[in-house]
């Protein structure tokens, strides 16, 4: 899956979060989910949130609890931002 491949996000009622486009799982915990997508990092924050269903091979998965915001992170990942800093000491 690449960067042009389409991503979904189906918020209903701001209890159940289904999403596509989905490449991995950075960190979570009851109040924060980050995730690594084909638009970006997303981070979910809210209460309560749970990862109900995750399936990587078809890049899709489900959350339920309270969302109360989402936003994208303009880095594709952090490892790959990690390794451009550190390939910047390296050629100083």
């Amino acid at each position: 899956m690449g960067e042009n491949q389409k991503q979904e996000i189906l918020i209903r009622n701001r209890e159940q979060v289904q999403l596509t486009g989905i490449l991995g799982v950075d960190t979570f915990d009851s109040n924060t989910i980050v995730l690594s997508t084909v638009q970006g990092n997303l981070c979910l924050e809210g209460a309560d949130l749970h990862i109900d269903q995750l399936q990587l091979e078809e890049h899709k998965m489900e959350i339920s609890g309270n969302l109360q915001g989402l936003f994208f992170d303009k880095a594709k990942n952090k490892q790959g931002s990690k390794g451009k800093h550190i390939l910047g000491r390296i050629l100083k």
